[in-house]
C-alpha cells in the first residue's frame, strides 16, 4: 500500500480541492491533516501524531506545506460544545485577532525572532524524523516566511542572531517559491473565486492548485491530471462558499481525517475517527 500524508493550513485543506487532493489519485490511501488557520507548531505536532498512529516507512509519502511563522497555535481547548479542538486563529496581526493578540501581549509573550526559532525547530525535527524512517518527503512553502502584507510590520531586531535559523529554514524547503505569492504573481485578481455570499476569496482556486501541482509535484501527476483539474474547477459552486464542503466531486477525493484533527470544525467531511497511538 502506498500512502500519502499531507500537512498544512487552509492551503492544504479547504472547501474546494487543494494540491493535496489533486495528487491523491496516485496513491492507495490518503490522509490530510491540514487545518485552516493553523501554524507550524501544529504541523509539527500532527506529523508526530500521524507517525505514532501509522508508523511511517519507506513506502509512505509525506508532503508538508509550511506556513508563515507568525501564528499562535500551540493549544487545544474546548470552546463550549464538549469538543476539544485545535484553535485556528490565523496570523496574530489579523484585525479580527486584536482582542486576543494586542500590543501588550506581543510585548510580553512574542517576538519575531522566537517565531523563526520555533519554525526552525519544527522543520528540523520533522526532517530528522522522516529521514530516519526513510520516508519520501517534500517541504513546501505555502505562505512566505518573510514579512508579508497580511501580518503587518514585523521587525527582526537582531538579524545577526536569527540569520542562522532563517537561512536553515530556507535551505530545508524543497520548493523555495511561496505558493500564495506565486499564485498572486501568476494569476490576475479576476481569476480568484468570487462568491455571491462572501465575495472574493484570496485562497488559490482549483486551477491554481492544479498548476502548482503540475509544476512542483509533477511526479504524482499523469496525462489525466489536467482533465481532472478542469472537471473539478467547473464543479465549484459560486453561489454559496460553504456549499462546496458537500460537493460530491470534492468529497470523492478529499483526504481522511484521523486523531486530533477530527474535531477541529464541523467542516470535517471525511473523518475516520480518533485512533489511539499504536507505535
Amino acid at each position: 500500500m502506498k500512502r500519502l500524508f499531507t500537512f498544512g493550513c487552509s492551503l492544504t485543506y479547504y472547501s474546494w480541492p487543494t494540491w493535496a487532493d489533486l495528487i491523491s489519485p496516485a496513491f492507495d490511501d490518503y490522509y490530510n491533516f491540514g487545518v485552516m488557520g493553523m501554524g507550524n507548531q501544529f504541523i509539527h505536532h500532527t506529523v508526530y501524531e500521524a507517525n505514532s498512529i501509522f508508523n511511517f516507512d519507506e513506502n509512505d509519502t509525506v508532503i508538508i506545506m509550511f506556513t508563515n511563522p507568525f501564528r499562535h497555535d500551540s493549544f487545544i481547548i474546548d470552546p463550549q460544545d464538549n469538543q476539544l479542538r485545535w484553535q485556528s486563529r490565523g496570523f496574530i496581526f489579523q484585525p479580527n485577532n486584536s482582542n486576543l493578540y494586542n500590543d501588550q501581549w506581543r510585548q510580553n509573550f512574542w517576538s519575531a525572532e522566537h517565531s523563526y526559532m520555533n519554525m526552525w525547530l519544527n522543520m528540523k525535527s520533522i526532517k530528522e524524523l522522516l529521514t530516519a524512517r526513510s520516508v519520501n518527503f517534500k517541504f513546501l512553502q505555502g505562505i512566505s516566511c518573510q514579512n508579508i502584507e497580511q501580518t503587518g510590520p514585523v521587525d527582526v531586531s537582531n538579524s545577526a542572531f536569527i540569520s542562522p535559523y532563517y537561512n536553515q529554514i530556507l535551505d530545508m524547503f524543497h520548493v523555495k517559491e511561496s505558493f500564495l505569492e506565486w499564485a498572486n504573481l501568476t494569476f490576475d485578481k479576476s481569476e480568484f473565486y468570487a462568491f455571491a455570499d462572501t465575495g472574493i476569496d484570496q485562497h488559490p482556486t482549483i486551477k491554481m492548485h492544479g498548476s502548482y501541482a503540475l509544476k512542483h509535484l509533477h511526479e504524482f501527476c499523469n496525462d489525466n491530471t489536467l482533465k481532472h483539474i478542469d472537471l473539478l474547477h467547473n464543479s465549484i459552486d459560486l453561489s454559496e462558499q460553504s456549499a462546496n464542503w458537500q460537493n460530491n466531486e470534492f468529497l470523492r477525493i478529499r483526504g481522511k481525517k484521523v486523531g486530533s484533527v477530527c474535531n477541529w470544525q464541523h467542516k470535517v467531511t471525511n473523518s475516520v475517527g480518533i485512533e489511539t497511538f499504536k507505535n
